[in-house]
């Protein structure tokens, strides 16, 4: 990994939704763990987060963002989770991005986050 890492975490499956709509672990196993990462809360002014409203609640909820990279290579995909080993908390990859080869090697992928537990 090329930037500086503050954590270790452990990539776990996306989530899957039952006939009930609930979602649920496909798969308990971690798909790599003690990966090195970096991974930086933002937020949006003062808080960390910011509010959303969802279609099927009038309840505004906040949710928490952040910014992490990971070591080219990792098996990462959209809606994979991240286990964050150090503070226990739960990240749902959002979005990524491979900026492949740059000029000192293999870059970093960088991944937007969302909080999920």
């Amino acid at each position: 990994m090329i930037g500086p890492a503050n954590t270790e975490v452990s990539i776990l499956a996306a989530l899957d939704v039952n006939a009930e709509g609930d979602q649920i672990d496909v798969n308990e196993e971690a798909e790599a763990v003690n990966v090195p990462a970096g991974i930086v809360e933002v937020g949006y002014g003062v808080r960390q987060g910011y509010r959303v409203s969802r279609n099927d609640s009038q309840t505004p909820r906040t949710v928490r963002r952040a910014v992490g990279r990971l070591p080219a290579g990792t098996p990462i995909a959209e809606g994979k989770r991240l286990l964050d080993q150090r503070t226990g908390k739960v990240w749902q990859i959002d979005t990524f991005h491979d900026p492949g080869h740059g000029l000192v090697g293999t870059q970093d992928l960088r991944v937007d986050l969302r909080r999920i537990a």
